[in-house]
């Protein structure tokens, strides 16, 4: 069984958005806050969508079936990222309800856009598992258009990472400022990573995308696992 060099970050990030939506959803005390609810969501469904883009390729190497299976896998991503937008939106819309709805229908639309987008690339550059130099990768499509689409549809990521970050001072406890930092910087470096790859013309199906990601769920657990740390050293609230 080969793995993939380039689904390297999906197989490391699934368990761990798994573990945040889970936590977000039923353990958190904050679990009816709407930020809470909109980011654990948000990780959720995308765990499901990097288990789909990941998993396959390590029981079949029909292209038809990766395709099919990619294909999925985009659909679920873009809800996801879709979620993510609605987060952004009430981060910075709530004042103007109806200038936040508009925006939110705007996101319902590119979304099915993004869906149609994808199905018709990947349709016309099937998917398939190739070995380079004795290591394996996951060849998808990753034409100009998909790319462009898919940094628009990320965007969403950096806004709200940067706002995460822009909170970390304001949280009053230092296992809340560890947590809201390390969601904050999560984001921004994939949303970051995600916009620039089609200004810089990097190759999305390719570990100049795969790197940063792994680098930014390591660093994510890094502070997480501070919060945890630090919140045990704490006094009840």
């Amino acid at each position: 069984m080969s793995i993939p060099l380039n689904l390297i970050h999906f197989y490391i990030g699934a368990p761990i958005l798994a573990y945040i939506s889970i936590h977000g959803l039923f353990f958190t005390r904050n679990k009816n806050n709407i930020v809470t609810r909109y980011f654990a969501w948000a990780t959720g469904v995308y765990a499901i969508a990097a288990c789909i883009y990941a998993l396959p390729v390590l029981f079949t190497h029909d292209s038809d079936v990766l395709t099919l299976t990619t294909v999925i896998a985009d659909i679920v991503q873009y809800i996801s990222l879709g979620i993510v937008g609605l987060l952004a939106t009430h981060l910075s819309l709530t004042r103007w309800p109806w200038v936040r709805r508009a925006a939110n229908l705007v996101i319902f639309l590119a979304s099915l856009v993004f869906i149609y987008v994808s199905y018709h690339e990947n349709t016309a550059f099937p998917a398939q598992f190739v070995m380079m130099d004795g290591v394996a990768h996951f060849e998808y499509v990753s034409t100009r258009t998909y790319s462009i689409m898919t940094g628009v549809a990320f965007s969403p990521l950096l806004f709200v990472g940067l706002s995460f970050l822009m909170q970390v001072r304001e949280a009053m406890r230092t296992s809340q400022k560890y947590r809201i930092a390390g969601f904050g910087v999560f984001l921004a470096i994939v949303g970051l990573v995600m916009v620039v790859a089609p200004i810089f013309r990097f190759d999305i199906a390719t570990t100049a995308v795969t790197i940063p990601v792994v680098v930014a769920f390591v660093l994510m657990t890094i502070l997480l696992m501070l919060s945890y740390l630090t919140s045990k050293k704490e006094p009840k609230a």
